[in-house]
Order: C-alpha cells, then structure tokens, then sequence
C-alpha cells in the first residue's frame, strides 16, 4: 500500500481538495488565484496553502510526462498529497491511439494499422506489461517525494458488476504496483445498490481497494458527461444514495459530482448531511484520513463548498495551515537563535533559569522543560486549538519576555518551538 501519512495529526481527519486545479472558470473568475499567479507551477503553489491535497484529473485522458510531476512537486510543500486518477485506457478498456504516451504510439500502430481508437484486446500483453510500467513509473515519482496519495480508478456507467468487470478490476490491481493504495468509484449504480452494497464491499476488501463515497445526482448521472442538460424540466433533484462502505482501514475517500450549470454550491441542507455523516457514522475500524473531493467546477464553488463543509466539522477538519507552520523552512533569525540555545547548553552540570525561576539542567534535549509547550507532539497541540487555546496563546506572547510556566508540562526540548511560528499561527483570525 502507498505509504500515506500515517501520522496521528491525520488519523480520522477530513482533508479537502478539488478535482484539479487548473479548471478554466476557475482561472477566469479571478476570486481565487491572484492576478500575478499565471504558470500551472504557481497556481498548484498557491492552491497548496489552501489544501493539503488534489486531484489529477489530466492522468485520466494521457499519462502525465516525469518532467511535468516533478515541476508539480517542486510547488508544493511537504506533506501535500496528489491523488492520481487512473489512465482512463486502463478503465474503460480503450482510448484514442494519440492518448498513448508517444513512444508507444508506433508500436500499436504496427500492431493495430489503420486504427484510430485502441482498444485493450488490440493490444499484445508485452504492450500492456509496458504501458502500466509507464504509468507506474510516473506514479514512483510522486512517491519517492513522498506526495503522492491514492490512485483513483473511475469506471464509467457501461462498466456493469459482472464476473468479467470484476476480473477486470483484479487485474488493474495486479498490475498497479503493490506500493500504491488504490480507489474505485463504479459510475453505474448497480455495484452499490440494495444488497449488491454487501457483496461488492466484501470483494474490495479481498482486494485491498478503496470504495469510493460519491455524491451524485440522478438526473446528472444518466446522461452522458458532454450531453448533460440539466434538470428536466418539472423534475425534482434527486440525490442518489452515497455508498458508505469501509472497504481499507488505511484511508476512505469521497467525490462530490456537479457536473451542469453555473450553480454547484451545496445548500446548506446538503452540507449538514455530509456533516452528519462524517461526525456521527464514521466507520469505527476506520484508522486514517477521509479524502474529501469536491468536483463542483465552476468558479470557486468547489472552494466554497469545501469551506463549508469544513466550518460544520469542527476538530474533525484537517489544519492544513497550522501544519504548514509547523513544517516551514526556519528564517535566518530564528536559526541564529535556535544555534544560541544550543551553545548556552553545552556541557555538563550547568544549570540555568527561565525568566520564571524555573532550572533548567544538563537533560538530554528531549527531556527538557518548555515554557512554551503543554504536549511533547508540536503538530498535535497546534491541531487541538480551539478558541481558549488561542487567547491563553496571545496572553503568553504578550509576556514573551517574560515567560510563565503553566502548571504541569511535561518534559520536553526548550528548542523545538519558537514565539516566530506561533505568532504567525496565532495571530491570525
């Protein structure tokens, strides 16, 4: 399985992200990206700050070039995942021959002369073999950099639960690497509908693959992606049931689709149903994160959706931000500073004193006493923040000359916080 982040800042957390970051209202609107953001490389720097995750939604239509993922990690910070979908080639089993990665197009063509749209059986299993090691390849990439999150695999509405789609869907599993975590949404319903559910979900777990939770509408999943009309008319919308199924410990995943129209906002109704649901009938056996995909293109509503949604989860929400504080490169003050503790801790038998009376001795570092700190995890005591957190914050900046020690601490490195970060986390509304 991918090596996801198994750290206990994430462990049944909701992480939000879009399905892309590049849509083109999105681009245009100009309520998200600044003026002077204008590369693909500066736009996912930005979108970055706001997320700890996105979709590639581009792998779907051809698989994405090692120069272009590597420009794309390069953009973002440590800890920011990418969620690959799957080559569409491997789901819908065929695709047009210039959607191959270009060094393979001559040998199908050989193989398949005169044709313009390949389809799987066309294809010698040595060619197979060689277009997942392309796409694996690409996948290692984002791996090693230690971004890389699930491979979503999305099959369309002809894709029915039969015994071949099923061998099918083994047979991506197989050939994805073993490393990778693995997610499938079934665009037809029948995989998931009335007992069907029961069936499906005990094979996935068989497999090691990820149910994904998708949001969808009844009226926008039956008609085709580039025919969609919108509501008929005379027609209520319809909200068709969201598969809610653990299939894998590691993590769950969910896609919200509103594909037609200017107008994807969730109502307000809709929003307290996914809170809900994740508040109140998460899984118990459930031990890392809920992915939470908004694909509601238009403008910035997947990024309004999203703060919505987030506003109504309280602890639950993910703090992508006071991570990235903790996580930040240190200035060059800060370092001098950090090099200044260090040397006035040299030696053995030198004790000295906070600003409080309180001694501080020749401990080993992880054993010394902070008066910063109340918990020996960084990143856990700036995930459980809540509004008397911030203000009992404040009141200790404001006396950072003169620091006072609260109560009970526990022993921990003087070193491993300083007022810089908190003030840039705490000080903001």
């Amino acid at each position: 399985m991918a090596e996801l982040e198994s750290s206990s800042t994430r462990a049944r957390k909701v992480l939000m992200g879009t399905c892309g970051w590049s849509d083109q209202t999105l681009l245009k609107c100009g309520k998200f990206y600044p003026a002077s953001v204008r590369s693909a490389e500066d736009r996912l720097r930005h979108y970055s700050t706001h997320f700890p995750c996105v979709e590639v939604d581009t792998s779907t239509y051809a698989i994405p070039s090692i120069a272009s993922v590597k420009g794309w990690l390069r953009s973002v910070p440590k800890g920011f995942f990418f969620h690959f979908k799957a080559f569409g080639f491997f789901c819908s089993k065929s695709c047009s021959l210039t959607s191959l990665p270009v060094h393979m197009r001559g040998k199908v063509s050989a193989t398949c002369p005169g044709k313009d749209h390949i389809h799987l059986n066309d294809l010698s299993v040595s060619i197979r073999d060689e277009l997942w090691q392309s796409f694996n390849k690409v996948l290692h990439v984002a791996r090693d950099a230690g971004n890389l999150g699930v491979v979503v695999f999305q099959f369309h509405l002809s894709f029915k639960p039969t015994k071949e789609n099923q061998a099918h869907v083994e047979w991506c599993r197989e050939n994805l690497d073993a490393c990778f975590s693995m997610a499938a949404e079934f665009r037809c319903r029948d995989w998931v509908k009335d007992e069907r559910l029961i069936s499906t979900t005990k094979w996935l777990i068989s497999c090691g693959i990820t149910l994904v939770a998708a949001d969808e509408l009844q009226h926008e999943t039956f008609q085709k992606d580039r025919e969609q009309t919108g509501l008929p008319q005379g027609q209520s919308k319809v909200i068709l049931p969201v598969a809610w199924a653990l299939t894998n410990p590691d993590f769950m995943y969910v896609r919200v689709h509103r594909r037609e129209g200017c107008q994807r906002l969730l109502s307000e109704t809709e929003l307290l149903c996914w809170a809900t649901r994740l508040l109140a009938e998460l899984p118990k056996e459930l031990k890392g994160p809920i992915y939470f995909m908004w694909g509601t293109d238009w403008e910035d509503q997947p990024i309004v959706n999203a703060k919505g949604l987030n506003a109504k989860l309280a602890d639950m929400a993910f703090d992508w931000k006071a991570v990235q504080q903790l996580t930040a490169p240190k200035s060059v003050l800060e370092t001098y500073f950090l090099s200044l503790v260090s040397k006035s801790e040299e030696g053995t038998g030198v004790v000295s004193k906070h600003a409080c009376g309180t001694e501080r001795s020749n401990l080993r570092n992880d054993e010394r006493l902070s008066c910063c700190q109340t918990t020996e995890d960084p990143v856990m005591a700036i995930m459980a923040s809540n509004k008397k957190h911030r203000e009992d914050a404040s009141a200790l900046l404001s006396s950072a000359k003169k620091p006072k020690c609260a109560g009970k601490q526990k022993p921990i490195s003087c070193t491993r916080k300083t007022s810089s970060s908190i003030t840039a986390y705490f000080g903001r509304s």
